[in-house]
């Protein structure tokens, strides 16, 4: 039995699978980054809303409708909308105050073009805008 030509054939194959896992990256990671860069507007849309709204709770629920809104423009499903998650609420709104909102998101783990979708992972986008020290509150 000849060992000739195994070189080749070895060749080829440790350089697909190499390759393989590399390939799929490239694919899969600019889905991530435009997963993130949606949930990151999303949230600095609604704290645009909250920080420059009339401090009602009415402002509170049209900015999480809106986070929403903004994330369903790219086909996502926003699964939490946290306003100020520290205090709970951002009411009562004061002057000098930092809006703060988290936006999750579900995605596909693995989206591959031609192929499909697999699995599930959550991505986090976080923003902070700050209540105008000048305004007029009531």
């Amino acid at each position: 039995m000849s060992d000739r030509g195994g070189a080749t054939v070895e060749l080829a194959a440790g350089i697909g699978l190499l390759l393989l896992p590399l390939a799929v990256a490239v694919l899969v990671a600019p889905a991530w980054v435009s997963a993130r860069t949606t949930a990151v507007a999303a949230a600095q849309a609604a704290g645009r809303i909250v920080a420059t709204g009339p401090g009602t709770a009415e402002s509170e629920a049209s900015a999480r409708a809106h986070a929403v809104e903004v994330a369903s423009t790219r086909a996502y499903d926003v699964v939490h909308v946290r306003l100020c998650p520290d205090a709970g609420s951002c009411l009562p709104l004061t002057r000098d105050r930092r809006v703060v909102v988290e936006v999750e998101i579900l995605v596909p783990a693995v989206d591959l073009p031609g192929v499909g979708s697999f699995g599930a992972r959550w991505v986090r986008g976080r923003a902070t805008t700050p209540v105008d020290p000048y305004r007029s509150l009531p």
